[in-house]
């Protein structure tokens, strides 16, 4: 019989639609519900909006979940043979089916969210362009997780396997993270990776971080703007990828042989790849398992998961229990080799990782911060060093943690650092290492991070020039200073960070009981800048200062 070329079947949609209804039907009660909560709570459109704009977190991970649900029962028929043999013999071409199907699961999510969005749209107010925005994020995150499981549903030849598959194609990024953070970066001494290009890769986890909508109201609560974050963007781009996996679905469902149903994997292609992804995540999982439940971190964990991975995997592929054969043995131990090889050679470092240290004349500028310290945010700003005496000064600190590794578990005091060396190539290189509190270095590194631009975050030159840009200063007695009278705490504070005694970093100061300064700076904002300072007995010339003036009292502070 000719197969009938069409985009979508009508006969097979409106089947799609009733034999599925529940699931459907199920979600958009949910949301109905949710949606009677949030105005029992708020009351108001505007923090109804509010509500609706804050639910887009959450939503990734309902989507996560329901895109899932919608594949297995809209494509379950290709894991079975019999069903999947009888629906290939209807005079219907494979791309029918497929886009049949696919328009199905957008339906699923879409329909009852249109729903959702008239609905909350009159009970928002002014505020009701964001019921259509809502509406186009919660899309984007159903498309994208539907197009993944779909190209999952084509990978494979049953239900479980696509579970596996979907799962492993959404938080592969973050086992790999894990590994590398906790296996691999350890062995490099002064090196630590970002997890931020990880999250990027695993879009659950980066939807429910970052925002994706910000409202502004006016005091008369009329929706001004509506800014698009950072999340909103991600999203499009995950929209556009979701589009890309059902393209490689289409294109493994015209290759697809119907004999695969009831397979583990379609496309044997594909069966080694899964095998090494599978035994990592079950070598992972078996690793932190083991590891909560003894409350002790051992390799032994780990070996044990990747051999348990390696032969559950080639149990699911070959539908068998009996893999148990020198083939297999042989396969495990090689996988197992250069697992472990691979991590004697990274604490090796044959190339020197660990080891390198810039030369000076190559370095534009360099940021150190320390653990401790409440200021480490300023990356960029008055932590930077470029004069190179500073320069000099950090390249000895460098050193010193390049040869000193058993810092941190000597028992002695230590202090953490970080350095971030900006080069004149344009690369940025950081190291993280810790220093001794009694060594010649720890001196340096106190002289460092006690200088006023650091403390106070402002170049200063004496008490006055200071006292004209701040507001006010509070005192540990809540003594409040204005004005003039503030110029000679001020000067009392530079001189102490002239002389290295003010750094904010507690380590230097383990045996002290500190208090807290709290200074108002004018802004040309609407906000107001707060920086607090903390002042120790070793801080001679303010602690003499506040108990000359009365400002602290000194049964307080011994």
């Amino acid at each position: 019989m000719k197969s009938r070329i069409s985009f979508c079947d009508s006969t097979v949609l409106k089947k799609n639609l009733t034999r599925f209804a529940p699931a459907w039907v199920l979600y958009g009660v949910f949301w109905l519900l949710l949606l009677v909560i949030m105005l029992d709570s708020n009351g108001s459109g505007k923090w109804f909006a509010y509500s609706m704009a804050e639910s887009l977190t959450f939503t990734a991970v309902f989507n996560f979940c329901y895109a899932f649900l919608c594949t297995q029962l809209l494509f379950g028929d290709l894991y079975n043979s019999r069903m999947c043999n009888a629906q290939h013999a209807m005079p219907l071409r494979r791309e029918t089916w497929f886009f049949t199907h696919v328009i199905s699961g957008l339906i699923f999510s879409f329909g009852p969210n249109v729903l959702v969005m008239l609905l909350s749209s009159v009970f928002m107010e002014n505020a009701f362009v964001v019921a259509p925005l809502w509406l186009l994020i919660v899309t984007l995150q159903f498309l994208f997780f539907f197009g993944v499981a779909v190209f999952s549903a084509y990978c494979v030849g049953n239900r479980f396997a696509m579970g596996l598959v979907y799962l492993i194609i959404n938080f592969l990024s973050m086992i790999l993270f894990w590994l590398l953070d906790n296996l691999y970066v350890p062995q490099l001494y002064g090196i630590r990776i970002d997890e931020t290009p990880f999250t990027w890769f695993c879009p659950v986890f980066y939807m429910v971080s970052e925002p994706t909508v910000d409202l502004s109201f006016s005091e008369f609560n009329q929706l001004t703007a509506i800014f698009l974050e950072a999340g909103f963007w991600y999203t499009l781009l995950c929209a556009g990828i979701g589009l890309v996996f059902m393209a490689l679905a289409l294109l493994l469902y015209r290759k697809r042989n119907l004999e695969s149903a009831g397979d583990f994997m379609a496309i044997r292609a594909f069966n080694p790849v899964f095998l090494l992804l599978y035994c990592l995540c079950v070598g992972t999982v078996c690793y932190l398992f083991f590891s909560l439940s003894i409350g002790e971190e051992n390799l032994f964990f780990l070996l044990v998961g990747l051999i348990i991975g390696w032969f559950t995997g080639r149990m699911l592929l070959e539908r068998t229990i009996r893999v148990f054969r020198l083939k297999s043995f042989l396969g495990c131990g090689a996988l197992l080799l250069v697992f472990f090889c691979s991590l004697l050679l990274t604490r090796l470092d044959p190339i020197g990782i660990t080891r390198w240290i810039p030369e000076a004349n190559a370095i534009k500028g360099v940021h150190i911060t320390t653990g401790g310290s409440r200021y480490d945010y300023y990356t960029n700003g008055t932590n930077y060093l470029s004069d190179p005496a500073d320069i000099d000064a950090v390249l000895t600190l460098h050193h010193y943690g390049t040869t000193h590794r058993d810092a941190n578990v000597n028992g002695k005091a230590d202090v953490s650092i970080t350095i971030r060396y900006e080069l004149k190539t344009g690369i940025v290189a950081t190291r993280y290492y810790s220093v001794d509190t009694d060594t010649v270095e720890a001196t340096v590194l106190e002289n460092l991070m006690s200088r006023s631009n650091v403390v106070l975050g402002t170049e200063l030159t004496d008490g006055a020039s200071i006292a004209e840009s701040l507001v006010m200063i509070r005192t540990p007695q809540d003594k409040i200073l204005t004005g003039a009278e503030m110029e000679g705490l001020l000067d009392a504070i530079l001189l102490d960070c002239a002389e290295g005694n003010l750094a904010q970093d507690w380590a230097f100061h383990a045996d002290e009981n500190s208090l807290w300064l709290t200074l108002e700076w004018k802004t040309d904002k609407a906000y107001t800048h707060y920086r607090e300072v903390r002042v120790y007995p070793s801080s001679v010339h303010t602690y003499a200062y506040l108990l000359e003036h009365g400002l602290i009292g000194a049964e307080d502070y011994k």
